[in-house]
């Protein structure tokens, strides 16, 4: 039998390691140190597992200790995200849940809504980039033509494109 743990169960200690030791930073130092220390080592764990709700519920606790709403709302809006049940039964107070809540409600709508082309082409008259477009000249050239393929892109034979580039000066 081999020594070696498998990498799933050695990525999964790891988590609980980091989310361990994060929390005892937390509870054991309230220093402005050991605040930094949590919130490096929740990082880290952030790092490692992008759908931690201890990690990012914990970072929303340092930036609100930090008097960083902004960063607060994000992390806790992410750990709502994750898990919204748990959320719920977390403390906050009722403006900062009620703020959590509404940025959460503000990001679903923003997936939700489809991209307005009334609006992409009065973005282009107006003359700024829109969308995929470096220009509004280029918006209004290439708008409504196929997008390129890969196969096309691959296919292009850039020696020859080069000649006729130089041809035209």
């Amino acid at each position: 039998m081999s020594r070696k743990l498998p990498s799933r169960l050695a990525r999964r200690l790891f988590i609980f390691w980091l989310g361990l030791k994060g929390s005892l930073e937390l509870r054991l130092d309230r220093s402005p140190d050991g605040l930094a220390q949590a919130r490096a080592t929740f990082g880290r764990l952030v790092d490692v597992h992008q759908q931690s709700f201890l990690a990012h519920y914990q970072l929303g606790r340092i930036a609100e200790r930090r008097r960083q709403a902004v960063e607060a709302i994000d992390h806790y809006g992410r750990a709502h995200a994750i898990d919204a049940e748990r959320f719920a039964r977390v403390a906050l107070s009722a403006d900062l849940r009620r703020r959590v809540l509404a940025r959460e409600a503000l990001i679903r709508a923003a997936r939700q809504r489809p991209e307005s082309q009334p609006a992409e082409a009065a973005a282009g008259r107006r003359g700024l980039p829109v969308g995929d477009f470096s220009s509004a000249d280029e918006y209004r050239r290439f708008h409504g033509r196929p997008a390129i393929s890969r196969e096309e892109i691959e296919g292009t034979d850039l020696d020859l494109l080069l000649s006729r580039l130089l041809a035209e000066d």
